[in-house]
């Protein structure tokens, strides 16, 4: 059986190097100055110098931006490191406090990286639903460790899986808006019975892709189970 291909190379837009020989940034220098005050200020000057920094970032048009539905939880991210790391190296060698330090060109930096991690998320996510996807009248591996043939100990196990529903998780798991089709009655009839497509859309009212796309989500969870031992 075909395990996962590689992922393709995404498209990355060249990093910001912030260790290169250039001379800071005006705007660099500007948050360095405010960063050394905040070094030896109380926690609430701290604070407040803390969010003159942040307001002179995000007001400062430099921050890499691209639309996309995960820049947002990127941004937060690279916020939350940036405060870490702010005054002390919590989770990095060398402080932003550091004089050698090119804030914008980190922060920018760091924030590609994330938005690079939720993009080879997503591909890998959509190379899952692809494995479990079936064909028209046909069972398809659920994953490698369970193979198709009906007369095999892991696909008796399977049944008995389907059929006895031990957490109550396909019981629970429905159509949305469609409480009567559940992940269970949907295993059932297109897993193990093999009833067609146009069968199932006929008899629950419901279309087939959206019968197809929650059956994807079913076979998602009845591997977990799967593997999860049950």
């Amino acid at each position: 059986m075909e395990r996962f291909e590689s992922l393709p190379e995404p498209e990355v837009t060249p990093m910001d190097d912030e260790m290169h020989d250039e001379p800071l940034s005006p705007l660099d220098r500007e948050l360095h100055e405010l960063i050394q005050r905040g070094l030896t200020a109380s926690i609430v000057q701290r604070r407040i110098i803390g969010n003159q920094i942040y307001r002179k970032i995000q007001q400062s048009g430099k921050l890499f931006y691209r639309s996309d539905p995960d820049y947002e939880d990127a941004e937060i991210e690279m916020w939350r490191y940036f405060w870490r790391n702010l005054w002390e190296a919590d989770t990095v060698e060398t402080p932003f406090s550091d004089r050698n330090c090119r804030i914008l060109a980190r922060l920018n930096k760091y924030l590609r990286m994330r938005l690079l991690d939720y993009q080879l998320k997503r591909q890998a996510e959509q190379k899952q639903r692809e494995q479990v996807r079936v064909a028209d009248g046909e069972w398809s591996d659920i994953a490698e460790s369970i193979p198709a043939p009906q007369g095999c100990e892991e696909m008796q196990r399977l049944r008995e899986l389907i059929h006895t529903d031990p957490t109550g998780e396909l019981g629970q798991l429905h159509v949305r808006k469609h409480p009567e089709i559940t992940a269970q009655i949907l295993l059932i009839r297109r897993g193990l019975q093999c009833e067609g497509w146009k069968d199932l859309q006929r008899e629950l009212g419901v279309p087939h892709s959206t019968l197809n796309t929650f059956y994807e989500r079913c076979l998602v969870l009845i591997k977990q189970l799967f593997d999860a031992g049950y």
